[in-house]
């Protein structure tokens, strides 16, 4: 029994201890109104941007300054979180200003066919720019200031906001990791007596890192439909290219063999005059011979009493 006691002593005494511990490397000082009003503000933000009813804001206005401070400690690099947050912040506000309200119509997608032989380039089949995929993820994202308020459905999500959000997201959810293992190695749960008052406030961790995680779920949704769509793209484009390239491999062929076909019947007609041009020239050496040897005389031809035009006479 005594053993019991010490032992539940030694728990309480530990778990005192964590709970007090101060913040992980990257403290950056006293945990501040304005680090709890900046908490909040992006708590609310991100609720805001997500269309879901306020939870992780709640549990920061519910907590006292000491719990809330505990809370914070438990952020890693408070530094790198602190610098991300305001530009998260930046960014919600931002993109808050560019999203535009937009009924829920139906939106399909448009059936993708194969490429035809032509001049015309086969286009990516991008997200739809309205209707109900635009109106929930495109605008969503907007609202986080990761997509601009144009071509924002031909898109990918902005890397350095992506970052932002990201190094945030990290930090919640280390420190809902550590809180979440306190709990568990004491076997609390946020229910009654002492483990509610240890382990309550740290349920703002869970939503908070849902809220955190939103946009880059979001994001990595959006980003795989677009590369899905240009990849489709490349594709038929490529079996157009290749089939315009058999098309015109063949149809070169059939010229060049067409062409092989003239050239070889050009080269029997020049043989052809060359054969008669050979008869020709061994026609007028034997008449050349006959005219110039008496034997190629006819009986009577007389040579120098010829008379040729005008009375001129061979002498």
């Amino acid at each position: 029994m005594i053993r019991r006691y010490l032992t539940i002593l030694a728990a309480v005494a530990a778990l005192a201890a964590l709970l007090a511990a101060p913040a992980l490397a990257g403290d950056k000082g006293p945990v501040t109104s304005s680090d709890r009003q900046l908490m909040y503000d992006l708590m609310v933000s991100l609720e805001k941007a997500a269309g879901v009813a306020p939870y992780a804001s709640v549990k920061i206005l519910e907590s006292s300054e000491e719990e809330f401070a505990t809370m914070f400690s438990y952020i890693g690099d408070q530094e790198s979180f602190y610098s991300s947050a305001l530009k998260v912040m930046d960014d919600l506000k931002a993109g808050g200003a560019n999203a535009t309200q937009q009924g829920l119509t139906a939106g399909k997608f448009t059936t993708l066919a194969t490429q035809p032989l032509g001049d015309d380039p086969f286009p990516p089949d991008y997200p739809p720019a309205s209707g109900f995929y635009y109106s929930t993820i495109v605008q969503e994202l907007i609202f986080y200031n990761l997509l601009p308020s144009t071509d924002a459905n031909k898109t990918r999500c902005n890397s350095t906001g992506v970052a932002d959000y990201y190094t945030v997201w990290v930090a919640l959810y280390e420190a809902k990791a550590i809180t979440d293992a306190i709990c568990s190695f004491f076997g609390c749960d946020p229910t009654g007596g002492f483990c509610a008052l240890a382990c309550g406030p740290f349920e703002f961790y869970g939503g908070a890192v849902e809220l955190a995680q939103r946009p880059l779920d979001l994001c990595g949704f959006h980003d795989a439909n677009i590369d899905s769509a240009e990849l489709q793209a490349g594709y038929e484009n490529s079996v157009g290219i290749i089939n315009s390239v058999n098309t015109h491999h063949t149809t070169i062929k059939a010229s060049l063999d067409a062409l092989h076909i003239k050239t070889d019947n050009l080269s029997g007609m020049v043989q052809t005059i060359l054969d008669n041009q050979a008869i020709i020239i061994s026609n007028q050496q034997t008449i050349i011979t006959l005219l110039k040897t008496p034997q190629g005389r006819r009986p009577g031809w007389n040579f120098r009493s010829m008379t040729f035009f005008n009375g001129w006479r061979f002498r």
